[in-house]
């Protein structure tokens, strides 16, 4: 069976994700492959659900925006997710109001709804446009406890962010009900910039793609030589022992991206400064 290794980029923003994978295809007369099963399938509904989430946040905010996190005191409990939906909608409002008045750009937003199965304890997770005062920002809400912080992007952007919320979603749910754990938990405003893939097939040998997938984390030049203008962050290789091809997910970062100063404990318990 012929095969041929093909690229699939996404630039989101200051980022870059590449999936390297086997395009192969398909003789005539050969039997179809065999499907995942169910779990297998949704596991992997849901890793792809998280890389997109991820570079939706990526491709939207910068280190001038704000994650804010909203709670319900006892007195403000709302009866059902929708109710949640509905005081959100209006916070939402009244952001829009305050930014009007500073002459601010239109508000860009996403936000995901936790909370306990059949309870009313719900809290909701937003990351959202900055320039605002945080404070003021924190008592619009007025239900409960309201908590913000501007975003700090390291080499992966803000991969943690979407990683942790779709996370938490998922291990409260999975136990109970795998089809519900898996679907999609955000929503946004209309205004969000939605990366589209750009591929290419047979730049890349299969020698390559098996070097660049078993070499040294120190030799990220070879990913930097490829890929010009950026950065190398992690490659993330896999290789699949049924067809003896390597799958690729490479995470990159402009040389131009601003990152947040980070600190790395070393084995002594010291903490250093990371690099930019």
């Amino acid at each position: 069976m012929k095969c041929l290794y093909r690229e699939k980029k996404y630039i989101s923003g200051d980022y870059l994700d590449v999936y390297i994978y086997p395009a192969f295809k398909q003789a005539r007369g050969r039997k179809k492959r065999a499907k995942p099963t169910s779990e297998v399938q949704a596991a992997l509904n849901q890793k792809v659900a998280e890389d997109k989430f991820v570079r939706i946040l990526n491709a939207n905010f910068t280190g001038d925006d704000i994650e804010i996190h909203l709670t319900y005191n006892n007195d403000n409990l709302p009866d059902s997710e929708d109710d949640v939906r509905r005081d959100i909608r209006n916070f939402f409002r009244c952001v829009k109001r305050m930014r009007a008045k500073l002459s601010l750009p239109e508000l860009k937003y996403v936000y995901v709804i936790e909370g306990e199965p059949n309870g009313r304890r719900f809290h909701v997770h937003v990351t959202m446009s900055g320039g605002v005062d945080r404070t003021e920002l924190e008592r619009l809400w007025g239900f409960g406890y309201a908590n913000s912080r501007q975003l700090q992007f390291n080499s992966n952007g803000i991969e943690g962010i979407g990683r942790y919320v779709t996370k938490q979603y998922r291990e409260k749910n999975a136990a109970t009900d795998i089809q519900k754990a898996y679907k999609k938990r955000w929503c946004g405003s209309k205004n969000l910039i939605h990366p589209k893939p750009q591929e290419r097939t047979g730049k890349l040998s299969r020698r390559k793609v098996e070097e660049l997938a078993t070499m040294d984390s120190a030799s990220s030049a070879s990913f930097e030589k490829i890929y010009s203008g950026y950065r190398f962050s992690e490659c993330r290789p896999f290789y699949n022992e049924f067809n003896g091809y390597y799958y690729l997910h490479v995470k990159m970062y402009s040389t131009g991206a601003k990152l947040a100063n980070t600190k790395k404990r070393n084995k002594g318990g010291r903490s250093e400064h990371g690099r930019r």
